[in-house]
């Protein structure tokens, strides 16, 4: 049995209790049903995903965008000398909600010391303020949307990311709390 994802995108011009009125005709058929199956219920229903946010960090759509060359945001330690020559150590944390990265991340760039992705966290520790991504929408990604890469705690939920390159979300870290996050349309190269 073929299971076939359709998706389609269009604009809320209006919400009147619980309908919502888009801008366009959606391109693809969704239906929306119940079924028992050896007394097992399916629920299949069309995910929606909410891409606007308040804030938007975006990539310009300028000759980089055709060659799949967008911004990127990194999360990672540094160590600085101070004024009497002692090397100082930073681990940043960051607390990330509801922010739209947009036209992010540099195709072909996947070495795990210098990641290219829409977001990522490099090398950050727990350092009582936990690190998290909620409630941000990450569309059309040029490489992975979000990498935590030896960054141990960080809490990535309740997150949309609509169409990236190679992965949504790749982890190397422990304790990494995943959670009711909606992807969709991930492009293999």
């Amino acid at each position: 049995k073929a299971v076939v994802s359709t998706q389609s995108t269009g604009t809320i011009t209006a919400v009147e209790g619980h309908t919502i009125t888009l801008d366009r005709a959606l391109e693809n058929k969704h239906d929306y049903r119940v079924d028992e199956i050896n007394g097992l219920i399916y629920d299949r229903s069309a995910e929606v995903g909410l891409l606007t946010r308040l804030i938007t960090i975006e990539g310009a759509e300028d000759e980089g965008f055709d060659e799949k060359y967008g911004g990127r945001v990194l999360i990672t330690d540094y160590s600085q000398m101070n004024e009497d020559g002692e090397r100082e150590e930073y681990i940043p944390v960051a607390q990330i909600s509801g922010v739209h990265f947009k036209n992010m991340g540099q195709q072909g760039y996947r070495d795990a010391y210098d990641p290219r992705f829409t977001l990522a966290f490099q090398n950050t520790q727990p350092s009582g303020d936990e690190s998290y991504v909620k409630g941000c929408a990450f569309s059309n990604n040029f490489n992975h949307a979000v990498g935590i890469l030896q960054s141990h705690n960080v809490e990535f939920a309740d997150n949309v990311i609509y169409t990236a390159l190679g992965s949504g979300f790749i982890t190397t870290s422990e304790n990494t709390l995943v959670e009711n996050n909606l992807v969709i349309n991930i492009l293999l190269r």
